[in-house]
């Protein structure tokens, strides 16, 4: 107890260092997760199968990192999904690097002129 404390502010922060514990115990036990801004979230799990050497791989990159090997496979899940189109964003931003790529009129996509005798 520091000198300036008195007994119930004592009390009040042990109370509140024990609730903190309390709660992160039962998430713990009850499946739940901090996100990095701390939030509590909830996690499934999914079975899979892999190489003796991707599993390998996986260990050795988890324990450069200093985290679990479920937290290197989600990271990796999210860049995958990111990158492939299971991202977040519009489909044309998803594709603005092509956007104006290609020679042509530029009302193609809405003038009925253009597709006069299309399909025939």
């Amino acid at each position: 107890m520091h000198e300036s404390e008195t007994l119930d502010q004592r009390n009040r922060r042990t109370v509140a260092v024990r609730q903190r514990f309390c709660t992160a115990i039962l998430a713990y036990l009850d499946g739940w997760y901090y996100d990095s801004a701390r939030k509590v979230i909830t996690m499934s799990t999914v079975s899979l199968k892999m190489s003796e050497e991707l599993l390998s791989r996986l260990a050795a990159a988890a324990l450069r990192r200093g985290v679990s090997r479920s937290a290197v496979v989600r990271e990796a899940l999210e860049s995958y999904l990111d990158s492939n189109g299971g991202g977040k964003g519009t489909a044309s931003h998803r594709a603005a690097d092509l956007i104006g790529s290609v020679e042509g009129p530029r009302d193609l996509s809405h003038n009925p002129e253009h597709m006069k005798g299309f399909g025939r």
